[in-house]
This record gives structure tokens, sequence and C-alpha cells, in this order.
């Protein structure tokens, strides 16, 4: 599965996208990564793009072990844009294991601009991903 992740500081932002087959192992690979970067700040938005899946293999397994793993803070705003069926039960799963906190921060989207769009709100322009 081709997948890739950068950092943006200046907007404390990391845009994450997937494309092809995601499972377990892709996800805790990207979790490994995104959390190894020297670039990332827990407190840090999140907008990932799984809208170029073509096949969703994640199991509970997979997503128990990102979550337990996650160097996200609570109270960060985690965007998932998804265009399939299996990733929004991923993504409502993900949610469902999260503390109360979490899960107000956690969202799904089907489009970019409405994911963008929330991650924005309440934000100075500075700060404001384009």
């Amino acid at each position: 599965m081709p997948y890739s992740h950068s950092i943006d500081t200046a907007r404390a932002v990391v845009f994450a996208t997937a494309q092809g087959r995601l499972g377990d192992e892709d996800l805790i690979r990207l979790a490994h990564e995104i959390s190894g970067d020297p670039l990332f700040l827990p407190g840090m938005r999140l907008l990932c793009d799984w809208g170029g899946v073509t096949l969703c293999e994640v199991t509970r397994v997979g997503i128990a072990y990102e979550l337990a793993n996650s160097q996200f803070e609570p109270s960060s705003r985690r965007a998932y844009v998804v265009r399939h069926g299996p990733e929004t039960q991923v993504v409502a799963y993900i949610v469902a294991c999260s503390s109360p906190e979490e899960a107000l921060n956690i969202r799904l989207f089907e489009s970019r601009a409405e994911a963008i769009d929330w991650l924005n709100e309440g934000l100075a322009e500075a700060l404001w991903i384009i």
C-alpha cells in the first residue's frame, strides 16, 4: 500500500495519505513513522486522507495496537477522509475505543474540504490548512 506523511510545523498539522490496500501492518507502520518523525508534536492536528484506499483489511487488532501506541494528545483534532465502506468502520471503531475527550476530536468526512474546514475551526488564519 502506498502511503505517506508530511508535517507542516508552521501550521501544526500532520498530513497522511493511503492508497490501494490498507492493512494492519500499514496502519501500524504509518503510526510509528508519524510519532517517530522529529518534527512531530503530540498536540498537532491530523488530516488523514484514505480516499484512495481500494481494499481495507484493517482488523480490530491493528486498531487496538494503533490506539495503544498513539502519540497524539486527546485534545488533538484528527480528521479522516474516506470514500468507501470498510474504512468508515475502522474510524468508527477508533472513536468507540477512544477516551470521551479523544472521541470528540476524531471525525470522519467524505470530502477533504469539509475535513479542512473542521480542522481550521477556531484557529487564527495563520494556522489554517489550505
